[in-house]
């Protein structure tokens, strides 16, 4: 939910506050038209989305057994593609240092804001060593950006003949530092250190993923993308029910050590497996079924970011959610459309102002 977007190959760019979006140019007499990936744009507003359904839903999932398992669902795939997507997106983030420093900078802003806000209506600063809410995935982003840095250093170094196993011996090393740093006792919600930690290995396998393979998955033929959706999803229901079987569903937000759920290391490890497993197959279906053509939510996918730091002003709507299932989800989507849109305009107001 970077501001500015980092490209997956080497075409130019331009400075914009639109997140995420691949940007070409098509060159004419006098003018350059930029031209962003629907693919990614329409996979950006399902995400937000998703953040947002999620956020709404959550005072819910204790009362109705529906939402609970929909909430289950959403925590185990969005922030995981959330971070495989910054990591896609970070491939010459080498040359735009600014872009990182700038990211640093948002969070200090708003979690300094927060903190001041805290301390003028309540008289308690806060625990300023834990990010509020949602803003941990910007100091993670932060983290992951430096990270970044030093595996494409290393990168460029390493000969192409081995550059594919390099890359995966990162992946598997950033798998196993996550399963095995809800075992150190001091590795929390302090500086957001454990979901930096456990969620790298999808920022470390987007920085790695090729465009060609992201090709190769929406080339996907239609009957092989159903039997694998479907499969995935057997799956994730299989393990999932198996993980929730034996942990609490905040063991989702893998904002806190296995102490905090009494789960033995072996447990805990298995856990966090079982949670790769899972964001891994959903991820890929959510990869496989994204339209990669010009829908009429592309526009608002483009810029994710304001509406990632704006719709905690939403949560009072979900007082009004209708009790029953198929109600709420319908009230929660309009909301959230609604509310994307709301948004869309507001800033795009400001900087045509």
């Amino acid at each position: 939910m970077e501001q500015l977007p980092d490209s997956p190959n080497s075409q130019h760019l331009i400075k914009t506050n639109e997140d995420y979006g691949s940007i070409e140019y098509s060159v004419t007499a006098k003018k350059a038209t930029k031209y962003r990936d629907p693919y990614f744009c329409n996979l950006k507003f399902i995400l937000i989305s998703l953040v947002i359904l999620g956020h709404l839903m959550e005072k819910y999932t204790y009362t109705n057994n529906d939402l609970y398992n929909i909430y289950a669902l959403i925590y185990m795939v969005h922030m995981p593609l959330f971070a495989f997507i910054s990591g896609y997106f970070s491939k010459n983030i080498n040359r735009k240092l600014n872009m990182v420093w700038k990211i640093g900078g948002q969070f200090f802003l708003l979690h300094s804001g927060w903190l001041l806000i805290n301390l003028f209506v309540t008289g308690y600063i806060g625990d300023w060593k834990i990010p509020y809410w949602y803003f941990w995935y910007l100091l993670s982003l932060f983290c992951w950006k430096w990270m970044g840095l030093l595996i494409l250093f290393i990168t460029s170094r390493v000969s192409p003949k081995r550059t594919r196993i390099f890359k995966l011996f990162l992946i598997i090393i950033s798998i196993i530092i996550g399963c095995f740093s809800g075992a150190i006792w001091w590795i929390g919600k302090d500086f957001s250190l454990s979901r930096t930690l456990v969620f790298f290995p999808f920022y470390c396998t987007g920085l790695c993923c090729s465009k060609k393979l992201i090709n190769r998955i929406k080339a996907i033929q239609p009957l092989r993308k159903l039997l694998f959706t479907c499969s995935a999803f057997i799956i994730a229901f299989i393990l999932g029910s198996q993980l929730l079987s034996f942990v609490p569903i905040t063991f989702l937000y893998h904002a806190q050590g296995f102490k905090v759920f009494s789960l033995s290391i072996l447990l805990g490890v298995q856990a966090r497996l079982i949670c790769y497993i899972v964001a891994a197959l959903l991820g890929f279906v959510i990869l496989a079924l994204t339209p990669s053509k010009q829908l009429w939510i592309s526009k608002f996918g483009a810029d994710t970011y304001p509406v990632y730091i704006a719709h905690g002003l939403l949560m009072p709507a979900n007082i009004f959610a209708p009790s029953s299932t198929i109600g709420s989800l319908l009230y929660f989507a309009a909301i959230i459309v609604g509310f994307i849109y709301l948004v869309y305009r507001i800033v795009g107001w400001g900087r045509n102002s």
